[in-house]
């Protein structure tokens, strides 16, 4: 595998549509806010399944996405993280994708 081969998937991601963009922070969203949450329990307690999880976790997990996903919509989070996507010097100067150049 190159080491050039997020910025090709960079690059692609770059040429969805605004639209499906959005969709698709909205899906790493919904994955990673329950993910985030169950985390915390598990650093917290010192366990990855400990009872006050598994006994709030029921009612905790649908309610991260009920509450987190609208709030980041009605923030307009998702809007401007997909307004200037298709920069180049968003791509460029990202530590986490490196440069073409070298």
């Amino acid at each position: 595998m190159s080491l050039l081969y997020p910025t090709k998937v960079a690059e692609t991601v770059v040429r969805f549509p605004p639209r499906l963009r959005r969709v698709l922070l909205i899906g790493i969203d919904a994955f990673l806010l329950p993910w985030a949450m169950w985390l915390s329990f598990w650093l917290r307690l010192d366990q990855p399944f400990h009872p006050s999880f598994q006994a709030a976790g029921l009612w905790l997990l649908p309610a991260v996405l009920l509450v987190g996903l609208p709030l980041y919509a009605i923030t307009g989070q998702y809007k401007g993280l997909t307004r200037y996507v298709g920069s180049r010097a968003g791509l460029t100067e990202s530590p986490f994708i490196p440069s073409p150049q070298g």
